[in-house]
């Protein structure tokens, strides 16, 4: 029943100059840039009518960052939870796109852009399997925690968009078709240990 509904809004955190340079951000932990924190700020706007009963947020400063403004704006505190990372880009965290093409073997390049990466591992990191598998252990814990509350989550592009799959039902390999800007938002609802309800993904906050 409706009531019983948990509904989850992940936000993917705001830009940073990693983002605007395109360089790799996984476990790097780089803070907002101005335009970042522009977008964070815009936040709690969208949920100035909305009943929430948590924040939750990756430990990465430009998560948390992002939240901050809404935790301030709603009195409700963030809380930090590991599994909310980005994937961990290993060896790949930090470079450029053109450092990526000059270091990263053409197969694994291959794999990664026209196979399935579901297990395809970056080198000192993780798979998308991986990243994948402790979203949904994640969420669905929130899921039973918050039977029939609203919750938002700040977190990352690759994180959610490995959540989003599983919760439409379809491939890793389809990640690359889902677009989540800087400090979008999407939404899923759940039925705990039931289904999952993708109802928007990637909606841009404006004011």
């Amino acid at each position: 029943m409706e009531s019983e509904l948990t509904r989850f809004y992940f936000v993917r955190h705001g830009e940073t100059d990693n983002n605007l340079e395109g360089k790799a951000q996984g476990l790097i932990d780089t803070d907002l840039n101005a335009t970042g924190r522009g977008q964070a700020e815009r936040v709690p706007y969208f949920f100035a009518n909305q009943n929430i009963s948590a924040i939750y947020s990756s430990p990465a400063s430009r998560a948390t960052s992002t939240a901050a403004p809404l935790s301030i704006k709603s009195g409700i505190p963030i809380s930090v939870d590991e599994r909310l990372v980005e994937m961990d880009q290993g060896d790949y965290d930090g470079l450029s796109r053109e450092e990526m093409r000059s270091v990263i073997p053409s197969d694994w390049l291959e794999t990664w852009r026209n196979q399935d990466p579901t297990d395809l591992r970056i080198p000192n990191g993780e798979t998308l399997g991986e990243v994948r598998d402790r979203m949904v252990e994640t969420c669905d814990e929130l899921a039973l925690r918050h039977t029939g509350q609203t919750i938002v989550i700040f977190s990352h592009n690759l994180a959610i968009k490995t959540f989003l799959c599983h919760a439409l039902g379809i491939s890793l390999s389809n990640f690359r078709k889902i677009d989540l800007a800087n400090c979008s938002l999407s939404e899923v609802e759940t039925v705990p240990g039931d289904y999952w309800m993708v109802s928007r993904i990637n909606q841009v906050i404006e004011v």
